[in-house]
């Protein structure tokens, strides 16, 4: 639900400021990383799956702040990078 509110909250500007972008990308790597670095000393399965959980939403984080970063500059690339959603597999 924060990160859903976070999107909801973010797209009401039109151009966002470089900053809120650049935040964004710095928390969502620190916590990428952090998440790894601390589930690569996990034996406990629960607390693996809780730091993976938290490595997963530092990389939603990290396309967020690409994508509001690329809309402040207008350039559509980093913007396609950064909120562009898989599509469904082949069947």
């Amino acid at each position: 639900m924060g990160i859903y509110g976070l999107v909801r909250v973010l797209t009401l500007f039109p151009d966002p400021p470089l900053a809120w972008g650049l935040t964004l990308l710095a928390v969502g790597a620190v916590s990428g990383v952090l998440g790894v670095a601390f589930a690569l000393g996990q034996h406990d399965l629960k607390r693996l799956l809780a730091y993976h959980s938290i490595e997963n939403i530092g990389i939603i984080v990290l396309g967020l702040g690409l994508g509001f970063a690329g809309r402040t500059l207008g350039q559509p690339a980093l913007v396609v990078l950064g909120f562009r959603r898989r599509p469904p597999p082949r069947r």
